[in-house]
């Protein structure tokens, strides 16, 4: 089995830039996703470049941080100082910040772009380009660009954890139209590191290739980065093979 081992937000603070290009240099994993509306942005797109060996894509942020863009359209999604905020976005959106959104989105790619970075996929903060109200927006991103892969939702779960039928077949409805609406290409599996830890350590799987999530840096992952350095693949059930994402 390949698994894909990417850092989610790069970029979000000089802390988590240093963990996730320490954990490159190790060799213990093997992508990135960059978030290119933060104070740290920078300076994780003046150390990518030393880095050919992985990929680097873009971490789709509405969310968190200030937009790059100055969009009184994008008002709504925001808290008092001028941030996205998580809890402010809808369910559904209207066609002005849908508009808004996806000027933003390329603002975001454009900026990374601009650094020299040959982008590899997408993903998001919060994994907002999972929402229905997204899903359009997420499309025409990769049209604009011709960006053919992008993390699915997550279908990976650890041992015991059940989700219900009818969000079984969302996932199984969205992963479908991710892959088919524009067509693109993704892993067959897609969840966290700990949880695909302990779910192969239980029983073998027949995929070829998933990717694994981590957020080194933060404190509330330091068991998850920790995992991260030790000789987990091991202890699987079957043999795992790094790859990066312009290898899917």
């Amino acid at each position: 089995m390949q698994v894909i081992i990417n850092a989610d937000d790069l970029g979000s603070s000089t802390a988590s830039n240093d963990a996730i290009f320490d954990l490159m240099d190790r060799g213990l994993i093997t992508s990135a996703t960059i978030m290119a509306n933060c104070a740290a942005s920078s300076d994780a797109l003046s150390r990518v470049q030393r880095f050919p060996h992985c990929s680097f894509g873009v971490h789709l942020n509405a969310t968190a941080f200030q937009p790059l863009r100055s969009d009184p359209a994008l008002a709504p999604l925001m808290d008092g100082n001028g941030q996205f905020s998580r809890k402010r976005l809808p369910a559904r959106l209207n066609p002005t910040t849908r508009r808004a959104l996806l000027a933003e989105f390329c603002a975001q790619v454009d900026r990374i772009l601009e650094a020299g970075i040959l982008i590899s996929h997408l993903d998001s903060h919060h994994h907002v380009h999972n929402l229905p109200a997204l899903f359009p927006v997420l499309k025409a991103v990769q049209r604009r660009y011709n960006i053919r892969k992008v993390r699915i939702t997550q279908n990976l779960y650890a041992p015991g954890h059940r989700i219900g039928v009818r969000r079984y077949l969302q996932k199984k409805a969205y992963n479908w139209a991710l892959r088919n609406l524009y067509r693109t290409r993704t892993t067959d599996g897609f969840t966290d590191l700990r949880t695909f830890y302990r779910l192969l350590k239980t029983q073998p799987l027949a995929l070829r290739t998933v990717e694994l999530m981590v957020h080194p840096g933060p404190s509330a992952y330091e068991q998850e980065t920790d995992l991260l350095a030790s000789a987990w693949s091991d202890e699987l059930l079957c043999p795992v093979q790094k790859i990066n994402y312009h290898q899917l």
